[in-house]
């Protein structure tokens, strides 16, 4: 048996950009540092990632997305 890996249903970047809002949308921060990963993998990046901010931030640009933290209007 196969096990589920999210970049094989990874086409292209509409792809990598619809499943960054579903996770950023719907998912844990758990689930949004794996599909960076998964993205990462995609892109045949390596990454050693672990949850801080700054990780992300960097991971994200490396795979052409910029991670920002803005005030909520709440």
């Amino acid at each position: 048996m196969k096990y589920f890996k999210i970049e094989d249903y990874l086409n292209d970047d509409s792809d990598i950009q619809a499943l960054l809002n579903i996770v950023n949308n719907e998912g844990t921060p758990e689930g949004f540092i794996e599909c960076i990963r998964a993205i990462a993998r995609f892109k045949s990046i390596e990454l050693n990632l672990d949850s801080d901010f700054d990780s992300i931030r960097k991971a994200l640009n490396s795979i052409g997305y910029k991670f920002v933290v803005i005030p909520s209007d709440i």
